[in-house]
């Protein structure tokens, strides 16, 4: 029995670089707090990581509570342990990438 409850509440281990879905449970002003899995604890989405543009309260969204997102996991801070997450890094592109789109499509510049 307690077995079973230590496995349940164990958090899943998460891969550096892996995008999970999360699920936001309250907007912030400093950002969004998101909940990959039942078991974790809620964890901040900072603004300057929700969106290439720029972002001054979590409120000027568009999302809303209850909303699942892709977020992309980099790891824990070693300083205080808390997750580093970001959903701007899912929109950007290399600039390895913008070179290659310009050298198949030299019209563009």
């Amino acid at each position: 029995m307690i077995k079973s409850f230590i496995e349940e509440s164990k958090e899943p281990q998460l891969e550096f670089g892996g995008i999970y879905k999360a699920k936001i449970v309250e907007i912030v002003p400093s950002g969004l707090m998101v909940q990959l899995y039942p078991t974790m604890k809620p964890t901040l989405l900072p603004n300057s990581q929700l969106d290439g543009r720029k972002i001054v309260h979590g409120s000027a969204s568009d999302y809303k509570v209850g909303q699942e997102i892709q977020i992309k996991y980099f790891g824990r801070d070693p300083v205080d342990g808390k997750m580093r997450i970001s959903r701007k890094a899912l929109f950007k592109t290399s600039s390895s990438a913008q070179d290659l789109l310009r050298s198949t499509n030299p019209d563009q510049s």
